[in-house]
């Protein structure tokens, strides 16, 4: 699921403006960067903590970004919005496929307990090759690794629903499996995150 995850990402950031949109029988899926060619930089300068001041390169030639911010949050999935409303119009089927392997691999990971999360719970964030749950070197299943440089996420009691439950809704409606809406209500029933008041 890890490695569905991150291929849904990188084919939404890569390829999700070139998606076709049905129109022509002989007009490819979608286009991505071709052998050889090299993206722009995308070069940020960050405000906030300690990082303030610092220009960061969030997506480059060859990666999107780097050992310390190779997690996927939910917030991720703002960059899908136009590879959506692609799918809305057309239904096109690799982007339903590629959507639905991404809610399965939050779903999933909302199902481990591993790292003392509970049931049901989506983690804050889930880090990248090995799948740990709050990230990349997280200390924990609820807060993420904040190494200069970079912009990771805590977990936040009802703050990251908005992204995550519209992907469910989503792959619910690409489906019709029930599944998508049905969580334990584990939130609810442990209270606050620890250190959290």
């Amino acid at each position: 699921m890890v490695v569905s995850r991150f291929a849904a990402v990188i084919f939404v950031l890569f390829c999700g403006s070139g998606i076709a949109t049905g129109a022509e029988e002989s007009t490819p899926v979608f286009s991505g960067p071709q052998s050889g060619e090299k993206l722009p930089a995308l070069k940020v300068t960050l405000v906030y903590g300690e990082g303030a001041g610092q220009t960061v390169d969030f997506l480059g030639s060859m990666s999107i970004g780097n050992e310390k911010q190779a997690n996927d949050s939910y917030i991720n999935l703002r960059a899908a919005f136009p590879a959506i409303s692609v799918y809305r119009y057309n239904r096109n089927p690799v982007i339903g496929k590629l959507l639905v392997e991404w809610a399965d691999a939050w779903r999933n990971d909302a199902m481990r307990t591993d790292r003392k999360k509970p049931l049901g719970v989506f983690p804050a964030e889930v880090g990248f090759p090995g799948g740990e749950l709050g990230g990349v070197n997280s200390p924990n299943w609820y807060t993420a690794a904040h190494p200069p440089g970079t912009v990771n996420y805590d977990w936040r009691p009802g703050r990251y629903y908005g992204y995550l439950v519209d992907l469910m809704l989503l792959a619910h409606e690409i489906t019709g499996e029930d599944k998508y809406l049905a969580f334990p209500s584990a939130e609810t029933a442990c209270g606050p995150v620890p250190g959290q008041s």
